[in-house]
C-alpha cells in the first residue's frame, strides 16, 4: 500500500509543490513584502542523455523525509497581485541517470524500496553537491500565475568527477494547478564535466 501512495504522490508532486508556492504568496497579508518558508522541491530532465536533477535525495523522498525549505520574499501589489522571489543559496542536488521522466522515476524508486523483491533495489544518484537556486512566481489580479525557476551549481561523483549543472522552468499554471505545455518545451537541463 505505501509504494501504492508513492506512486500517486509522484504523479501530482510538481503541481503541489507549486500550487502551494503561489497560494503563500496570495494569502500573504497585503503590507510590503513578507519573508516566509517556501518548499524547495524541483526536478528537471533532459531528455537528450537521460539524466534527471533533484533537489533532494529521492529515496530519502520514498522514506518520508521533507524536501528542502528556504526563505522566500513575498511582494504585495496594489492591485491584488503578488510576486514571490527566493535567491537561495547551498541547495540540495542530486543527478540521477534514468531514461523516465522524474514523477516516474519516483515512482519507480519508491516501488523498489517497497516491493517484495530483493532484485528490484533503487538507482542511487551518480552525483551529488550544492547549487544556488532562484525563483519568482508571479500571480496577477486574476488569479493567472506564471512561474520562473532556476540552478546553478555543481555536483560531484563517488569517482571525483565533477559537474558543471544548470537547470530552468518558464511556464504558466493552468487552473488546475498543471504548468500548460510540455516539459521539453519549458524546462531544460545542461551538464558539462569540468574534471576530477
Amino acid at each position: 500500500m505505501h509504494s501504492v501512495i508513492r506512486r500517486s504522490i509522484a504523479a501530482t508532486f510538481t503541481t503541489t509543490l507549486l500550487v502551494a508556492a503561489a497560494a503563500t504568496a496570495a494569502t500573504a497579508e497585503p503590507q510590503g513584502f513578507d519573508e516566509e518558508d517556501h518548499q524547495a522541491g524541483r526536478f528537471y530532465g533532459n531528455f537528450e542523455v537521460g539524466v534527471l536533477l533533484f533537489t533532494f535525495d529521492v529515496e530519502a523522498y520514498c522514506g518520508d523525509e521533507l524536501e528542502p525549505v528556504v526563505t522566500a520574499k513575498v511582494f504585495h501589489r496594489k492591485d491584488g497581485g503578488a510576486e514571490l522571489m527566493v535567491n537561495s543559496r547551498e541547495l540540495p542536488i542530486f543527478l540521477y541517470h534514468s531514461p523516465l521522466g522524474a514523477p516516474e522515476f519516483i515512482g519507480e524508486t519508491c516501488g523498489a524500496l517497497f516491493d517484495a523483491d530483493p532484485a528490484t533495489v533503487p538507482v542511487p544518484p551518480f552525483a551529488n553537491g550544492t547549487a544556488n537556486f532562484k525563483e519568482r512566481i508571479t500571480i496577477s489580479a486574476d488569479g493567472v500565475r506564471e512561474d520562473s525557476n532556476s540552478i546553478n551549481g555543481t555536483a560531484t561523483g563517488s569517482d571525483g568527477t565533477t559537474w558543471k549543472v544548470r537547470s530552468w522552468a518558464d511556464f504558466v499554471l493552468g487552473d488546475d494547478g498543471v504548468p500548460i505545455g510540455d516539459p521539453a518545451d519549458f524546462q531544460g537541463l545542461t551538464i558539462h564535466e569540468i574534471g576530477p
